[in-house]
C-alpha cells in the first residue's frame, strides 16, 4: 500500500546501477544532505512548474530570456531551455572549444571524439529555482554515445522564449528528487549517483546558518563584556574595600599618636611627684 502521495526518482549514467521510481516513499539512502522543498508554481499546476530566478554558465549569466518557469520533467532526455538562453550558451561552448559542432542539430555534438575531450573546456550549469541553486557539472550535461553521437551535449532550445525551461534526464541524474503531490511541491538533494561538482544550495539554510553564526558572535560578545564589567566591578570593590581599611588604619594611628603626648605628660608629672615626696621626707 502507498503510504504518502509522492513519486521519487533516482536516476545514474551507469548502466551497472540500475534507476528508480519510487512511489510513495522517499529513500535517504539515495541522496545525501539536506532535502530542499520548492513549492509548486499555481499559475501553470498542470505541469510541475516552479519559479525560476537565474540560469548561468560557470560565472556568465546566460539568462536573457526573462521566462519566469521551469518545468522539472521525468520524461525529457535534455535541459531543454528558451531560444535566447541557448544561444547565449551555445555561444559559451564554441568559444570554449569550436571542435563540437552547434549548428546541425538543435544541441551541439560530435560523432568522433568522446565527451572527455570537452569535458576539461566546458562551464558548470548553474540553476536558480525559487530558493534553491543547483550547480550541474560539464560532465553531468555532456554525455557519451547518445542520439548516435560519440558525445552529446545535453542541451537544447525550445521554439521560442514564451515557453519555459524544461529540466530533464541530467537535472534528474544529479538531483534525488520527490514529487509531492499532497503539499503540491518537489523535494530535491544531491543524488548519491551524482559526479564531482554536483551541489545544491538553500538560501534558507544560508540564512540559518548566518543567524546562527551572528547568535554565537553576539553571545559570545555578551560573555566578554559581562567578563570585564565583572573585572572592573571587583577592582573597584577591591580599591574601596582598600581605602576603607587604609582608612581605619589611618584613624587608629592618628589616635594612638594623639595619645602618647597625654602619657609622656602623665608619667613626667608622675616622675615630679615623687621627686617632690623625697625631698619633703
Amino acid at each position: 500500500m502507498i503510504q504518502e502521495e509522492i513519486v521519487s526518482f533516482s536516476l545514474n549514467s551507469d548502466v551497472n546501477i540500475p534507476s528508480l521510481v519510487q512511489f510513495g516513499i522517499q529513500d535517504s539512502s539515495l541522496f545525501s544532505g539536506e532535502i530542499a522543498k520548492i513549492d509548486l508554481n499555481k499559475r501553470n499546476n498542470q505541469w510541475w512548474t516552479f519559479k525560476i530566478k537565474g540560469f548561468e554558465y560557470g560565472s556568465t549569466n546566460i539568462y536573457g530570456s526573462g521566462m519566469k518557469f521551469a518545468i522539472i520533467d521525468s520524461g525529457t532526455s535534455l535541459l531543454t531551455i528558451p531560444m535566447t538562453d541557448y544561444n547565449n550558451f551555445k555561444q559559451q561552448v564554441n568559444n570554449a572549444n569550436t571542435l563540437l559542432n552547434c549548428t546541425k542539430y538543435s544541441y551541439c555534438f560530435s560523432k568522433s571524439l568522446p565527451c572527455s575531450t570537452f569535458i576539461p573546456d566546458l562551464q558548470p550549469l548553474v540553476i536558480r529555482l525559487d530558493h534553491v541553486t543547483f550547480t550541474i557539472p560539464p560532465a553531468a550535461y555532456a554525455v557519451d554515445n547518445m542520439l548516435g553521437n560519440a558525445c552529446t551535449i545535453a542541451v537544447s532550445y525550445s521554439s521560442n522564449d514564451s515557453n519555459p525551461f524544461i529540466f530533464g534526464d541530467p537535472f534528474l541524474r544529479s538531483f534525488y528528487t520527490t514529487f509531492n503531490f499532497k503539499d503540491n511541491r518537489v523535494e530535491t538533494a544531491v543524488s548519491i549517483h551524482a559526479l564531482a561538482g554536483t551541489t545544491m544550495t538553500s538560501v534558507m539554510a544560508t540564512k540559518i546558518i548566518i543567524g546562527i553564526v551572528f547568535g554565537i558572535f553576539f553571545g559570545l560578545l555578551f560573555v566578554v563584556i559581562g567578563t570585564c564589567y565583572y573585572c572592573k566591578y571587583k577592582k573597584r570593590k577591591s580599591l574601596e574595600i582598600g581605602g576603607e581599611a587604609n582608612g581605619r588604619s589611618r584613624l587608629i594611628d592618628e589616635r594612638e599618636a594623639g595619645a602618647r603626648p597625654d602619657e609622656e605628660i602623665s608619667e613626667s608629672v608622675r616622675n615630679s611627684e615623687d621627686k617632690t615626696y623625697l625631698l619633703n621626707q
